[in-house]
């Protein structure tokens, strides 16, 4: 996703705009631009010759407080890219444009390669050469020829990673519901005490992960419908828990006999006013299920899935 913000400073450099990034050469680099909620990101495509250029740049990076001066929350120096990802508040835009100021010439300076160098094999790129975007994150400047090769050794791996996947969904099923079942009683905990907290839907996915993993499910693409679907489960389970759990307690605090539990269940199951409520709990836990364990499927199907690349140009 890219904002007005990021498209009208992408513009000023003749950068493109495709599948939800800027993309294109920014003071001579490789740039991708994109952000996503609270945050803003700058990928910068480029590699050094050797260590030593590499370890120079991350001196002189480390002798200025990025944090403070330009918002940053991370950097991060890979082999082929460098990651920025900006905290996105008011004047964020500003600090953004003052940061590229700083760091394009320090580039240039420790001897990084620009974007007339194939970020595949380093060599000139004597045509217009080809974009290709990256797990939908970095765009990189490469020959036809390496952006042919590189494609064909993704899907290579990807295909090989598949074909070994090894393990059975149906012991992974059994897993993922264990698991997100112990996660529900947590739940049902929570709402107990009259909360409803995200954390546990993180926590409830994170065990349903993990219940799928310990009983050697397959790792295929199946698996993360499974994991939504015991996810989904734990909730309901657990919102069904607290309810049950709510009555015990108004039972014990006015010392109604637990051989009345039954009727009484009925009695609230019954009520028009405590189905609102349940449906209520039900859904605002599926929601905050949802935006906790959101980061977690991503990650697994990535996992799964392997890399992704896109031609852009």
């Amino acid at each position: 996703m890219i904002g007005s913000g990021l498209k009208k400073f992408a513009k000023e450099s003749n950068m493109q705009i495709a599948s939800g990034v800027a993309y294109g050469a920014m003071q001579g680099y490789s740039v991708t631009l994109q952000e996503g909620s609270g945050y803003k990101q700058m990928v910068i495509a480029t590699r050094f010759a050797n260590m030593e250029q590499q370890r120079a740049f991350e001196q002189k990076v480390s002798e200025v407080n990025i944090t403070s001066q330009y918002r940053v929350q991370q950097f991060a120096v890979a082999p082929d890219y460098i990651n920025v990802v900006f905290g996105d508040t008011m004047g964020t835009m500003k600090k953004i444009r003052a940061f590229a100021q700083w760091v394009f010439p320090l580039l240039r300076q420790c001897g990084a390669s620009t974007a007339d160098f194939c970020n595949e094999c380093g060599a000139p790129i004597q045509n217009n050469g080809v974009w290709m975007l990256r797990d939908g994150m970095v765009a990189v400047h490469v020959h036809d020829v390496c952006s042919k090769k590189i494609q064909d050794q993704i899907y290579g791996e990807n295909m090989e990673r598949r074909e070994e996947a090894e393990g059975s969904y149906g012991f992974g099923i059994v897993g993922a519901v264990i698991g997100s079942l112990i996660g529900s009683l947590v739940w049902a905990l929570v709402l107990m005490a009259g909360f409803v907290a995200g954390i546990v839907g993180l926590l409830i996915g994170f065990l349903a992960n993990k219940g799928y993993n310990l009983m050697k499910g397959k790792q295929g693409q199946a698996k993360i419908a499974i994991l939504v679907i015991a996810i989904i489960l734990g909730v309901l389970v657990g919102t069904v828990g607290g309810t049950c759990l709510q009555v015990v307690s108004v039972m014990n605090e006015e010392g109604v006999p637990m051989e009345y539990f039954g009727e009484l269940m009925q009695y609230v199951l019954e009520d028009s006013g405590a189905q609102a409520e349940i449906m209520g709990n039900a859904v605002i836990g599926l929601l905050f299920a949802g935006l906790g364990v959101f980061g977690l499927l991503k990650q697994e199907r990535k996992k799964i899935v392997g890399e992704t690349v896109k031609i852009l140009k």
